[in-house]
């Protein structure tokens, strides 16, 4: 028997769903990070968000949740539940614009969740990385310090150069992205006369935080800023009390797959995210 429960606060989904998720702790770093974020917050402060708790049998056997305008989020769950879970979501939420999860599992989703007039197309793939131990970077000159509030003109413009560089799809309040970011000082640049790169860390838990917002400037690549600054963020995440930091990384892009690699970051698993639009007539 499957039985799909919805309408979970986080604290109640990470109550129930928690121990289940930190199994595989790294690879469900996402849900596990967003729950735990929103949780933190005041109510007045969440954003809209759903959570959703797949058992079989009595067990569990799945989960997902789903941040508007963001695309739904999956964990591995058999086949059978796979399928039952997309139809159930597609008749509350059509207009979910896209799914990502592990790779092996999307096709059934998207088979299940198929519309009349729309496909599903692949957005992104990713491998996820984890790190214990920071290996050492040739080392550049500058230092990593936080971001703030004077450097938010430059850090508007990074994000949105990142975004078009890696052809982001996701519709988003660049503006107050960022300004959490600089809010919950998870933001970082490094400096050597001027800033030269910045990264970012989200989706904190007891144990792990994932590096994000990675971005050099073209006039500024192939110099080690971003190297040493991720480097340097990772060990400060990990001196922080973090067992792992984790990050994920563009697999078209073989230059920063090695770059994190050589840094003692492992690959853990694989990320796909897929797009759902119109058929479009030739």
């Amino acid at each position: 028997m499957i039985t799909i429960t919805g309408n979970l606060t986080p604290e109640k989904f990470l109550k129930t769903a928690g121990p289940w998720l930190e199994q595989e702790e790294v690879k469900n770093n996402l849900i596990l990070g967003i729950a735990a974020n929103i949780a933190q917050k005041p109510l007045e402060q969440r954003q809209e968000h759903y959570f959703w708790l797949v058992k079989q049998d009595g067990e569990i056997a799945g989960a997902a949740f789903w941040t508007p305008p963001f695309k739904l989020t999956l964990t591995a769950m058999p086949p059978e539940v796979l399928t039952l879970f997309a139809r159930k979501v597609k008749k509350t939420f059509p207009l979910i614009p896209g799914v990502q999860g592990p790779p092996e599992i999307l096709p059934g989703f998207i088979r299940a969740w198929n519309q009349a007039g729309m496909q599903a197309v692949l957005d992104f793939s990713l491998r996820i990385y984890s790190l214990e131990r920071v290996l050492p970077v040739p080392p550049v000159a500058g230092k990593m310090r936080p971001a703030e509030s004077r450097d938010f003109d430059h850090l508007m413009q990074w994000f949105k150069l990142m975004r078009e560089e890696i052809k982001e799809s996701e519709k988003i309040n660049e503006r107050e992205l960022v300004e959490g970011y600089l809010r919950e000082k998870r933001l970082f640049i490094w400096e050597q006369g001027q800033a030269c790169a910045m990264a970012g860390y989200a989706g904190a838990t007891g144990r792990l935080a994932r590096i994000n917002m990675v971005y050099t400037p073209r006039s500024l690549r192939k110099r080690g800023f971003a190297s040493n600054l991720v480097a340097s963020l990772s060990q400060q995440l990990l001196e922080s009390g973090k067992k792992y930091s984790v990050l994920y990384a563009d697999l078209l892009n073989p230059t920063s797959n090695h770059i994190y690699q050589k840094m003692g970051y492992l690959p853990v698993g694989d990320w796909d995210s897929y797009l759902f639009q119109e058929f479009k007539s030739l």
